[in-house]
Protein backbone atom coordinates (compact mmCIF):
# COMPACT_ATOMS: atom_id res chain seq x y z
CA UNK A 1 0.00 0.00 0.00
CA UNK A 2 1.31 3.47 -0.56
CA UNK A 3 1.57 6.26 1.72
CA UNK A 4 -0.90 8.03 -0.97
CA UNK A 5 -3.70 5.28 -0.14
CA UNK A 6 -2.56 4.42 3.28
CA UNK A 7 -3.34 8.33 3.86
CA UNK A 8 -6.50 8.35 2.78
CA UNK A 9 -7.62 4.97 4.47
CA UNK A 10 -6.56 6.70 7.56
CA UNK A 11 -8.50 9.67 6.11
CA UNK A 12 -11.93 7.62 5.89
CA UNK A 13 -10.97 5.71 9.08
CA UNK A 14 -11.34 9.01 10.57
CA UNK A 15 -14.31 10.53 8.43
CA UNK A 16 -16.46 7.51 9.74
CA UNK A 17 -15.46 7.72 13.29
CA UNK A 18 -16.43 11.38 13.42
CA UNK A 19 -19.78 10.77 11.22
CA UNK A 20 -20.64 7.89 13.49
CA UNK A 21 -19.96 9.49 16.61
CA UNK A 22 -22.36 12.09 15.04
CA UNK A 23 -25.11 9.62 13.99
CA UNK A 24 -25.15 8.83 17.98
CA UNK A 25 -25.45 11.65 19.00
CA UNK A 26 -28.50 12.39 16.64
CA UNK A 27 -29.99 9.37 17.48
CA UNK A 28 -29.46 10.42 21.04
CA UNK A 29 -31.65 13.50 20.36
CA UNK A 30 -34.04 11.79 18.33
CA UNK A 31 -34.98 10.27 21.84
CA UNK A 32 -34.97 13.33 23.69
CA UNK A 33 -37.05 14.59 20.95
CA UNK A 34 -39.40 12.22 22.29
CA UNK A 35 -39.23 12.25 25.74
CA UNK A 36 -40.03 16.49 25.05
CA UNK A 37 -43.04 16.10 23.56
CA UNK A 38 -44.37 13.54 26.71
CA UNK A 39 -42.88 15.86 28.99
CA UNK A 40 -44.72 18.90 27.15
CA UNK A 41 -48.16 16.71 26.90
CA UNK A 42 -47.66 16.45 30.78
CA UNK A 43 -46.56 19.80 31.51
CA UNK A 44 -43.55 18.44 33.58
CA UNK A 45 -41.61 21.73 33.79
CA UNK A 46 -38.84 20.07 35.83
CA UNK A 47 -38.80 17.37 33.83
CA UNK A 48 -38.52 19.65 30.82
CA UNK A 49 -35.95 21.83 31.89
CA UNK A 50 -33.44 19.12 32.91
CA UNK A 51 -34.04 17.20 29.07
CA UNK A 52 -32.99 20.72 27.43
CA UNK A 53 -30.48 20.96 30.09
CA UNK A 54 -29.18 17.16 28.29
CA UNK A 55 -30.25 18.54 25.04
CA UNK A 56 -27.36 21.25 25.05
CA UNK A 57 -25.27 18.94 26.14
CA UNK A 58 -25.29 16.78 22.97
CA UNK A 59 -25.73 19.81 20.79
CA UNK A 60 -22.53 20.81 22.27
CA UNK A 61 -20.91 17.15 21.61
CA UNK A 62 -22.06 17.59 18.27
CA UNK A 63 -20.81 20.98 17.52
CA UNK A 64 -17.36 19.69 18.61
CA UNK A 65 -17.60 16.64 16.14
CA UNK A 66 -18.57 18.95 13.27
CA UNK A 67 -15.08 20.86 14.35
CA UNK A 68 -13.78 17.38 14.40
CA UNK A 69 -14.86 17.25 10.72
CA UNK A 70 -13.08 20.42 9.65
CA UNK A 71 -9.67 19.02 10.82
CA UNK A 72 -10.16 15.45 8.72
CA UNK A 73 -11.48 17.42 6.02
CA UNK A 74 -9.24 20.43 6.01
CA UNK A 75 -6.83 20.54 3.04
CA UNK A 76 -8.48 17.48 1.29
CA UNK A 77 -8.01 17.07 -2.13
CA UNK A 78 -11.64 16.92 -4.04
CA UNK A 79 -10.20 14.06 -6.04
CA UNK A 80 -9.37 11.80 -2.88
CA UNK A 81 -9.48 7.81 -3.69
CA UNK A 82 -11.91 6.10 -0.76
CA UNK A 83 -12.61 2.58 -1.69
CA UNK A 84 -16.11 2.10 -2.83
CA UNK A 85 -17.52 0.26 0.53
CA UNK A 86 -16.26 3.11 2.71
CA UNK A 87 -17.70 5.94 0.13
CA UNK A 88 -21.00 4.01 0.43
CA UNK A 89 -20.86 3.56 4.01
CA UNK A 90 -20.08 7.70 4.46
CA UNK A 91 -22.57 8.67 2.39
CA UNK A 92 -25.14 6.66 3.94
CA UNK A 93 -24.17 8.05 7.58
CA UNK A 94 -24.70 11.60 5.88
CA UNK A 95 -27.64 10.57 4.57
CA UNK A 96 -28.71 9.17 8.20
CA UNK A 97 -27.49 12.07 9.92
CA UNK A 98 -29.53 14.53 8.02
CA UNK A 99 -32.89 12.79 8.14
CA UNK A 100 -32.54 12.63 11.35
CA UNK A 101 -31.74 16.33 12.05
CA UNK A 102 -34.64 17.07 9.98
CA UNK A 103 -37.01 14.56 12.76
CA UNK A 104 -35.46 16.43 15.19
CA UNK A 105 -36.32 19.90 14.24
CA UNK A 106 -39.54 18.74 12.61
CA UNK A 107 -40.26 17.73 16.24
CA UNK A 108 -38.91 20.44 17.68
CA UNK A 109 -41.52 22.90 15.66
CA UNK A 110 -44.80 21.04 16.92
CA UNK A 111 -43.25 21.00 20.41
CA UNK A 112 -42.92 24.35 20.36
CA UNK A 113 -46.54 25.28 18.55
CA UNK A 114 -47.75 22.85 21.80
CA UNK A 115 -45.70 25.23 24.12
CA UNK A 116 -47.34 28.50 22.19
CA UNK A 117 -51.21 27.01 23.06
CA UNK A 118 -49.81 26.18 26.94
CA UNK A 119 -48.73 29.78 27.28
CA UNK A 120 -51.66 30.96 25.13
CA UNK A 121 -53.95 29.15 27.60
CA UNK A 122 -52.09 29.96 30.89
CA UNK A 123 -52.32 33.48 30.00
CA UNK A 124 -56.00 32.95 29.52
CA UNK A 125 -56.52 31.50 32.77
CA UNK A 126 -54.57 34.27 34.65
CA UNK A 127 -57.11 36.81 32.61
CA UNK A 128 -60.10 34.92 33.73
CA UNK A 129 -59.00 34.72 37.33
CA UNK A 130 -57.91 38.38 37.68
CA UNK A 131 -61.12 39.16 35.76
CA UNK A 132 -62.86 36.94 38.61
CA UNK A 133 -61.02 38.83 41.70
CA UNK A 134 -61.61 42.31 40.27
CA UNK A 135 -65.91 41.21 40.07
CA UNK A 136 -65.40 39.78 43.31
CA UNK A 137 -63.54 43.28 44.71
CA UNK A 138 -66.12 45.49 43.01
CA UNK A 139 -68.97 43.55 44.38
CA UNK A 140 -67.58 43.75 47.99
CA UNK A 141 -66.90 47.20 47.71
CA UNK A 142 -70.80 47.92 46.49
CA UNK A 143 -72.01 45.69 50.01
CA UNK A 144 -70.58 48.74 51.87
CA UNK A 145 -73.25 51.23 50.33
CA UNK A 146 -76.33 52.22 52.33
CA UNK A 147 -78.95 50.50 50.87
CA UNK A 148 -82.25 51.87 51.88
CA UNK A 149 -83.96 48.99 50.90
CA UNK A 150 -81.19 45.84 52.44
CA UNK A 151 -82.44 44.69 55.96
CA UNK A 152 -79.69 44.42 58.68
CA UNK A 153 -77.86 41.60 56.69
CA UNK A 154 -77.32 43.84 53.81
Amino acid sequence: MSNASSSESRWSRELLRVLGEQQAIVNELVTLGERQSGLIASADTEGLLALLAERQRLIERFTAAQQDMGVVTDGLAPNVAVADDERGRIQELIADISRQLAAVMTQDEADQAKLEKARVAAREAVNTVDTARLARQAYRQGQAVNNRFADRKG
